[in-house]
């Protein structure tokens, strides 16, 4: 039977003080190697999901409040089928071909689509060190003509390209709009995508080592180049739909297509809508959008059930209601936050839709979960603006999201200054740049490790608001600096006050293993449970996550429950995988209660997410690895865990024994400030 006990020398707490990757059981030293080996085939198998959830605002519906001053639309359609349409996808196919093929089956898809001489299908290629067909080239940029049943080539002569330097896709755009005139003009922009701070675009050719992408403002100096006022702007890339790529393209598009959350590898299904503007290319907008969005979230839901997909038309013609009412909105949030509300407004940011797990680099907030979060008089008209702005919208399998997102710094304040830069860049709105630096200038205030010390030096940063909180930050900081864990019964638990309770955004177990020379970071899990008495209960059994039942160093990640009680939670496994760095993603829910291997995540510089997760084939090799500290809590380095494991088959994953041990076991909590706070360990031994 396992015993337990507090640790009371407490020599963890330099470690505790890092994020830390991964943990180990037999460990060697290994060199991390993140050569670029090319990934195989998407394989998914096809379920049946349950059915998409879709919130539509019919083309007829009048127009009421903060949308009846929408500007006017820049296209005319003709109708009865006579408009003249011209579709440029612009395919940066970067590793999503040279892995996956991606870009080649939406390709195959576009080829298979019917054909009209009112519809042209106009492609860009590049950014991929290989394609996965004889047609298109390896070594240089080409652009092709989609006819029914073939590539046509209509240009060869462009060279190599970056595909993610905007002169090259305002190119593009001229061209197109020269070569192929149309009343319709629509844009995909096909690749990877980082939202707010990174735009779209990886070109693995130039891009591998510095992970350089397209930002806003960059898009922009295109689509001025390009010198084309568009009906849709789409993009099939991760977590485009926020209010500033929305802001970014409001003078150059009426429409805006794009996601909030990562998309699946091999994104939107192509030949449905394709077919259906050939038959009518007097379409509707909304229309087409409908069929775009339904068949993405449709094919995704049944290519791989655990998939979170969104899709979202947003209508730029509202976009300066929506950006009026917005105003309002953090105009009011920012008198809130003068008025000493920070531990209000940090509380509602961490319970609001975020676009991936608490604990990320996007730092995407949905917009209408924080305005229904943080209240105050303007919330209910930017909710509304927001609903008017958003006029289709399907999702499937994800939860607190609502259309579009923004950008609100919460995990990681690294990117202060390059935010700053991009909003000055795209002309964003001041009421919002000013709550935003108010809000972090607090958050730095009350940090105690000094990690971003170096952002109080810059201009935006508000010292004298910084000041008027001293008297907070020495109310709450005090609370947490020794949490020491009480026997309570047969259990040991940790008490605080309601009051000091309600400082904490985030709780996480973390255990470490003492295997006799130093520690194994095992991980973190975000299971924890509270008494009657309302005390948070330190208990551990001896087991932790496995995969073909060898433990491995697991890091828990997100956890959610749909509107329609889907639930789902996930967490990563650091590994070499044929050599190359990622995260294996080990995933719960409703049809897999005792979990399986979603696939692997591989590691971009930036703040580009990767689409969907590689998958795991026969014959692939994964070195699960863990991070050792020294018995001072000083790191010693990464090492390989356990044995590797050779794929035939399907993975399985459970919970194994850890077996002999001493294991030392603390939670972490997550202040109003950012800052990490760790128990007293216990310890649980033989």
């Amino acid at each position: 039977m396992r015993r337990y006990r507090r640790f009371l020398p407490f020599i963890l707490i330099a470690a505790m003080m890092l994020y830390l990757f991964s943990g180990c059981f037999k460990i060697e030293r290994t060199a991390l190697d993140d050569s670029d080996k090319e990934w195989p085939d998407i394989s998914l198998p096809a379920v049946s999901p349950s059915d998409p959830v879709i919130t539509e605002k019919p083309q007829e519906t009048p127009l009421t409040g903060v949308a009846a001053d929408r500007r006017d639309p820049f296209t005319h359609l003709f109708g009865n089928g006579t408009d003249n349409i011209t579709v440029m996808i612009y395919i940066c196919a970067s590793d999503l071909e040279s892995g996956y093929g991606c870009a080649t089956t939406d390709i195959i898809e576009m080829l298979e689509a019917k054909s009209s001489d009112k519809l042209n299908i106009i492609l860009q290629t590049g950014g991929t060190k290989s394609w996965q067909n004889d047609t298109i080239s390896n070594t240089h940029s080409q652009r092709f003509r989609v006819a029914e049943d073939e590539l046509e080539l209509i240009d060869d002569s462009l060279g190599k390209l970056d595909m993610t330097e905007p002169e090259n896709l305002g190119d593009f755009i001229s061209f197109c709009a020269e070569e192929y005139p149309a009343n319709r003009n629509i844009m995909i922009l096909w690749d990877h995508g980082g939202g707010t701070l990174s735009g779209y675009g990886y070109d693995e050719v130039y891009d591998y080592s510095n992970g350089d992408s397209m930002t806003l403002d960059e898009i922009q100096y295109a689509l001025d180049i390009g010198g084309v006022l568009f009906e849709i702007i789409g993009f099939d890339a991760c977590l485009m739909s926020t209010v500033e790529t929305a802001y970014a393209l409001s003078d150059y598009a009426d429409y805006m297509l794009a996601s909030q959350k990562t998309e699946p590898g091999c994104g939107w299904f192509y030949t449905g809508f394709l077919t259906e503007l050939a038959k009518n290319t007097s379409m509707p907008a909304q229309e087409l959008a409908k069929r775009i969005a339904d068949d993405f979230v449709g094919q995704s839901a049944l290519e791989d059930y655990s998939s979170e997909t969104t899709l979202a038309l947003v209508d730029l013609m509202q976009m300066g209601s929506l950006i009026k009412a917005l105003r309002e909105y953090f105009s009011q949030a920012d008198t809130q936050l003068k008025d000493g509300g920070f531990a209000d407004v940090s509380r509602a940011r961490a319970e609001s839709g975020a676009s991936r797990a608490l604990y990320s680099d996007y730092d995407h907030v949905d917009l209408v979960s924080l305005a229904q979060n943080l209240q105050n008089d303007a919330s209910g008209e930017l909710i509304k603006a927001v609903e008017e702005s958003v006029v289709y919208f399907n999702y499937f399998n994800t939860t607190d999201v609502n259309g579009i997102s923004i950008y609100f710094p919460y995990t990681n304040l690294s990117y202060t200054d390059r935010m700053m830069r991009l909003y000055n860049a795209i002309g964003f709105d001041k009421e919002y740049v000013n709550f935003i630096t108010g809000f972090i200038s607090v958050m730095l205030g009350g940090q105690i490790d000094g990690e971003n010390d170096q952002l109080q030096t810059e201009d935006w940063y508000d010292q004298e608001l910084v000041n008027n909180y001293e008297i907070y930050y020495n109310d709450e900081s005090s609370v947490y600096n020794e949490l020491e864990v009480e026997e309570k019964g047969d259990n040991y638990i940790l008490s605080l006050t309601q009051k000091e309770w309600d400082s904490v955004v985030g709780i996480q177990m973390q255990v470490y293993l003492d295997d006799g020379e130093g520690f194994i970071d095992l991980g973190s899990d975000n299971m924890y449970e509270f008494d009657d008495d309302g005390d948070l209960l330190i208990t551990f059994d001896n087991t932790w996550v496995s995969v073909n039942g060898q433990t491995v160093c697991f890091y828990a990640e997100y956890e959610a429950e749909t509107a329609e009680g889907f639930w789902y939670t996930y967490g990563s496994a650091a590994a070499l995988v044929n050599g190359r760095y990622a995260d294996i993603i080990i995933m719960w829910d409703d049809n897999n209660p005792y979990g399986y291997v979603a696939g692997a995540r591989y590691d971009y510089e930036g703040t580009l997410s990767q689409k969907g997760y590689a998958p795991m084939n026969d014959g692939d090799e994964i070195q699960f690895l863990c991070d050792y500290y020294t018995y001072d809590g000083e790191f010693d380095d990464v090492y390989n865990f356990n044995d590797p494991i050779v794929v035939y088959g399907a993975l399985t994953v459970g919970y194994e024994d850890i077996g002999l041990g001493d294991c030392y076991v603390f939670y972490q909590l997550t202040d109003i400030y950012g800052n990490h706070y760790w128990t007293e360990p216990v310890l649980f031994y033989d």
